[in-house]
């Protein structure tokens, strides 16, 4: 039984770190509302939202980060090239957070030698779940 938490617990910590590398992809990718309305912020540098335009960055495109649900049920009806969702392995990507974690990872395998494919956007992994209803 030991062995079994050991595993489970080793299982959150890595969700955990997986989940804040997916949320670090949004920082101050939004306004936060209490700067806006009363020009501070009692979390300040620790919020994680734009305390101004200045701070504000672009969100991740997360455009084919996931399998479609539907389509894995065979009843997507959006063609491939228009559905927001990969339609197949072949057409997931990563976003750069988990781009740069999967050419850091390759290096190391491969003694520094970069592949350019390694870091390709077509990378299989470090895609977000899917927010698609699954219906």
């Amino acid at each position: 039984i030991e062995g079994a938490m050991a595993v489970t617990q080793g299982a959150q910590r890595q969700q955990q770190r997986g989940d804040a590398r997916f949320r670090t992809q949004f920082r101050r990718s939004e306004l936060c509302s209490f700067f806006e309305a009363k020009g501070h912020c009692r979390k300040g540098d620790r919020c994680e939202f734009a305390h101004g335009q200045a701070q504000l960055r672009m969100s991740p495109d997360l455009t084919k980060t996931s399998l479609c649900k539907r389509w894995l049920k065979f009843s997507c009806s959006v063609p491939g090239a228009e559905c927001p969702f990969a339609h197949g392995w072949h057409d997931l990507r990563v976003t750069q957070a988990y781009g740069q974690r999967h050419k850091a990872i390759h290096d190391a395998e491969h003694g520094g030698h970069s592949v350019a494919a390694a870091a390709s956007p077509s990378a299989v992994g470090g895609g977000a779940e899917s927010a698609e209803s699954a219906g």
